[in-house]
């Protein structure tokens, strides 16, 4: 940044310090669109990377009358904007591994663990709906492998295919499986309750 930018930049601080909403303004259209590019790369999600970038100017409106003393603001603001990209992609796999650990629950492995039967219920109608909305293969393999437990050779015989196939097909199944259920987050939270 030369001297006219930062000489601007402080400028701006120093306004927004104030309470100026045009300067806050200013700050966000500058900073908006590189931090949305390196946020998107690590996330590959729209939607929590604008998150992230509206949470990140939140930080900077309650800070913002420290800011006018800032030596590095853009040091800062890119400090800030990577520690709540590390806590949002630590938050996904949190997320996807209990998810990832739902998903494999069958039937039987229901009804061994402590939970109520409306609970019970609720994980059967989500895990049945999902797989209805699987394509034949992909509903077949799932079915053959992880209701019936046939291994992926036994699977792959039956349909007549090959192991690998047979693998793909499960991989893909239960990848389908997790979107659909991420879809119907709130529901699968409430489920999540499972250790």
């Amino acid at each position: 940044m030369n001297n006219q930018d930062l000489n601007k930049e402080k400028a701006l601080l120093q306004q927004l310090a104030t309470g100026d909403e045009y300067a806050f303004r200013s700050i966000c259209e500058t900073y908006t669109p590189l931090l949305y590019t390196t946020i998107f790369r690590f996330t590959s999600e729209k939607w929590i990377a604008e998150e992230i970038i509206q949470d990140t100017f939140l930080k900077v409106w309650t800070k913002r009358q420290e800011l006018a003393e800032m030596a590095n603001f853009k040091g800062w603001l890119y400090t800030v904007a990577s520690n709540m990209t590390l806590n949002a992609l630590k938050k996904m796999r949190r997320e996807q591994q209990e998810l990832d650990r739902w998903l494999t629950f069958n039937a039987a492995d229901i009804a061994k663990n402590d939970l109520t039967p409306q609970e019970k219920e609720s994980y059967l109608q989500l895990l049945a709906a999902a797989v209805e909305r699987l394509p034949p293969r992909q509903r077949e393999t799932y079915r053959l492998i992880k209701e019936q437990h046939l291994k992926r050779n036994e699977a792959a015989r039956i349909m007549g295919v090959s192991p690998e196939t047979v693998k793909w097909n499960l991989e893909e199944a239960v990848r389908n499986i997790r979107t659909y259920c991420l879809s119907k987050l709130p529901v699968v939270l409430t489920l999540l309750l499972i250790d």
